[in-house]
Order: structure tokens, then C-alpha cells, then sequence
């Protein structure tokens, strides 16, 4: 088996592997790290005439896993990563905060939890609340507009009419 990141082709080089080298060309040329694709020219047994040239292109990104894993059956894999705070997350409750990687079950579910780092207690930082402290401050406003809108239009019932309408 030869892998190789550049091959020196030859004049009567095999179709297959001049092939291959376009493909890793063309991907070197719109921009896909060449440290992240290689070249396999597998000989077979069977047919000896024959090369086969696979590619072999690897990606760290939950996008591409996900999309893998769950091509013959749906929600095979799920990855989701972020911040927790005890209380947000029914599977950080459920392992040790601590770093490292973890297993657990639920559900019938096997769950892989890696803790990258299990931070102290502080104050959050404005991005983290900034949701928060918006939805806070035009919860205040709503309030104060509901009160000045009280104050200017006062609400009177008119109790005779009421009685009707309930009567009914």
C-alpha cells in the first residue's frame, strides 16, 4: 500500500492514481488543507491489473460526524457542547464534575460526556447574560408602560352591564 501526499507521476503511471492526483489537486486548490487529505493505491488480489485509489478525508467537526453517523439511521449521534451550570442540563447533572471523559446510560442511550474543564464559581460575564438582563429589562418596561397606561386611562366597570352579560 503506498500513501502519499504528492505522487511523482510517471509516463505510463496507472489511470486510476493520475486520477486521484487531479482529485487531490483540485482539492488542494480550493483551499482544503493538504495535511488533511492523502492518496492510497491499493493493489488487488484478485484482479491484478487493477488498482484501487481510495481518499481519505478526515474532519473534526460535530457537523460531519453527526452527518455520518446518521446516513442509514436518524439520531444515531448527537453532539452538543457548551457552558453548563447545574440545573441547565440533565446530562451534566447526571455525571461527576470533574475533567475527563465519562460513560454513562440513560435511556437506553450510551452517552460519552468529555469534561474539558470544570470552572469555580464566578460571576458570569456580559455574553453569557446578555440574554437574560434584555428579556429583564423589557419585562421592566412592559411593566412600567401597563402602569402609566393604568395611571392616564383609568378602568371602570360598569356593574349593571356585567350582570347582563353573566345573566346570559
Amino acid at each position: 500500500m503506498l500513501i502519499c501526499k504528492k505522487l511523482k507521476l510517471k509516463k505510463n503511471s496507472n489511470l486510476s492514481v493520475k486520477r486521484a492526483q487531479l482529485v487531490f489537486d483540485y482539492l488542494k486548490s480550493v483551499k482544503v488543507d493538504e495535511a488533511r487529505l492523502s492518496i492510497e493505491d491499493k493493489k488487488m488480489d484478485k484482479v491484478p491489473k487493477y488498482n484501487k485509489v481510495n481518499f481519505v478525508f478526515s474532519s473534526n467537526s460535530n457537523h460531519s460526524l453527526e452527518k455520518i453517523f446518521n446516513e442509514k439511521q436518524a439520531l444515531t449521534l448527537q453532539v452538543n457542547h457548551g457552558l453548563y451550570q447545574k440545573g441547565d442540563n440533565a446530562i451534566a447533572d447526571a455525571i461527576e464534575w470533574k475533567e475527563g471523559e465519562q460513560v454513562i446510560e440513560k435511556d437506553g442511550r450510551v452517552i460519552l460526556v468529555i469534561v474539558k474543564k470544570v470552572e469555580e464559581p464566578r460571576y458570569k460575564n456580559l455574553e453569557e447574560v446578555k440574554g437574560v438582563v434584555i428579556s429583564d429589562y423589557q419585562n421592566y418596561l412592559e411593566k412600567e408602560w401597563i402602569n402609566e397606561l393604568k395611571a392616564k386611562y383609568p378602568v371602570t366597570v360598569n356593574e349593571v352591564e356585567l350582570k347582563k352579560l353573566v345573566k346570559k
